[in-house]
């Protein structure tokens, strides 16, 4: 079997509430110290070149159900 590496889980959040990002991104960092932040934004645009990045690219991204991510995205 390959090497087990200890390393955190790399997340990124986007929501367009500024609060929101902020406790959520407190809250997470406080639930373990495997999880770490690398960014928050509050655009779907910003959120999507940053996760094709491979230097910006989270292991999850948490975003905000309500959200539209693009143009054309629909609620329903």
């Amino acid at each position: 079997m390959g090497e087990v590496r200890n390393r955190n889980i790399l997340i990124g959040i986007v929501d367009n509430d500024p609060y929101a990002l902020k406790v959520f991104g407190t809250l997470i960092e406080r639930m373990s110290s495997d999880f770490a932040v690398i960014w928050t934004c509050d655009l779907g645009a910003v959120a999507i070149s940053r996760c094709l990045s491979p230097t910006k690219r989270p292991d999850v991204l948490v975003t905000d159900m309500s959200r539209r991510i693009g143009p054309h995205a629909s609620s329903h």
